[in-house]
């Protein structure tokens, strides 16, 4: 072998080490930036943001840690059961819609109240308005509500409000309950 083909090969190896090493400083940035895109993306699209954990407010009302969606109890603790059986935020122009359906099973002996109550979105807005239904002793109901959320605003979490009546001593549940990240639709 001479030295023209010896120092030939030598110069190709050497290229395709300088190709290698390029491809992988430009690679390396761009699947880290792409993963961070994404990242972002899925949060802003589904609402995701802020922290899981859960609190108690001022007025002594517990949060859930984790979201509340559409076929859960809203309110475990009571022997009701409150099914989140629809949600939807529905944009249109600056005013975006948020809609609830719960349905209420009253399996007790008395009768029972339900009430949605203020919404809190992902941008810290509050906003009031409220929904509810008293249930007879062992029937079902379904009570619906809507909210008007400022524009970019997704539900964050929902104030609920249970009254039961047993032998006319009420007893009172009052939640504060974290919800699912739900899609906007209309945008």
């Amino acid at each position: 072998m001479t030295t023209d083909t010896q120092d030939s090969a030598d110069e190709r190896r050497r290229k395709r080490l300088i190709r290698i090493v390029v491809v992988l400083a430009l690679a390396v940035p761009l699947v880290i930036e792409g993963l961070t895109f994404g990242g972002l993306l899925s949060s802003t699209l589904l609402g995701g943001g802020g922290d899981d954990g859960g609190t108690v407010t001022p007025d002594g009302t517990a949060t859930t840690t984790a979201g509340v969606g559409v076929g859960d109890e809203l309110l475990a603790a009571t022997p009701q059961r409150e099914t989140l059986r629809t949600a939807s935020v529905q944009a249109t122009g600056e005013t975006w819609t948020l809609t609830l359906s719960v349905t209420v099973n009253n399996t007790a002996n008395s009768s029972y109240q339900f009430q949605l109550g203020t919404v809190e979105t992902t941008g810290g807005e509050t906003v009031s308005n409220s929904a509810s239904v008293t249930v007879p002793p062992g029937e079902t109901e379904t009570v619906t509500g809507q909210w008007s959320l400022p524009a970019g605003d997704r539900p964050r979490a929902i104030q609920v409000l249970a009254v039961e009546d047993v032998g006319g001593n009420a007893t009172v549940s009052r939640e504060t309950v974290r919800l699912a990240p739900i899609p906007v639709q209309g945008r």
